[in-house]
């Protein structure tokens, strides 16, 4: 059975840029997982099926199929009562502190809409690198004060 190997859980969510790197990255965190759905070749186990956004991954690339953020995978193993739904999270890295800046995430919040047709969105300011809404502000400032460091003046004759 599945999903007594996730914890009972319905749905999970993990990263990862294709199928197969989904599914290891779920077996790191709750060993036996890909045990469920691969055979010992790594190939898909021939009676379980496993859908991206409601296609087969077999027409598509099968475990070579990219993923991207919101895509929904849905894993229907043999034994019934045991269908498990996994949801990526993409996880963003930063060379830099300076490249993080100004990539607040933003959340739409429907269920706060006052009517039908208007859209309501939160930005998560605590996911900036600093936690704080100055972010912009102090790189304005790191911005200009690199520049000014890097300029020379001609010496006075």
């Amino acid at each position: 059975m599945l999903r007594p190997t996730v914890g009972g859980s319905r749905s999970l969510a993990a990263d990862g840029s294709t199928l197969r790197e989904l599914i290891y990255n779920v077996d790191s965190r709750h060993p036996g997982f890909a045990g469920h759905l691969l055979e010992s070749t790594g190939s898909q186990r021939r009676f379980v099926n496993i859908y991206l956004n409601d296609e087969d991954v077999r027409y598509l690339q099968g475990l070579e199929t990219p993923v991207e953020e919101d895509d929904v995978i849905l894993i229907l193993p043999p034994s019934p009562g045991a269908l498990i739904c996994v949801t990526l999270e993409a996880v963003r890295t930063s060379s830099s502190i300076e490249e993080a800046i100004g990539n607040t995430p933003l959340v739409e919040l429907p269920s706060f809409s006052p009517r039908p047709g208007v859209r309501l969105w939160a930005k998560l300011e605590g996911n900036n690198p600093s936690g704080s809404v100055k972010d912009r502000i102090a790189l304005r400032c790191l911005t200009r004060q690199k520049r000014a460091a890097s300029c020379t003046q001609a010496p006075s004759a």
